[in-house]
């Protein structure tokens, strides 16, 4: 528990350091981790499109797209 106190302390701290501005970042970032349920894997599985992941067999789509576009 002392290291908890600790770690909240430092973030505490260095939260205290930040511009106004960027307040609004670190309560965003924070409001993200509290309502995440830490499964990146099944929040993947849940998008819609996941399921096209792989589905084109014809290589890397975007290789070489700059050469193809611009020349």
């Amino acid at each position: 528990m002392d290291n908890t106190m600790n770690i909240r302390e430092q973030v505490l701290t260095e939260i205290n350091q930040l511009p106004q501005e960027k307040l609004n970042l670190v309560l965003e970032f924070v409001n993200t981790l509290k309502y995440s349920n830490g499964n990146r894997k099944e929040e993947i599985t849940k998008d819609p499109l996941a399921k096209f992941i792989g589905a084109v067999s014809q290589g890397d789509i975007a290789n070489n797209l700059d050469e193809d576009l611009y020349e």
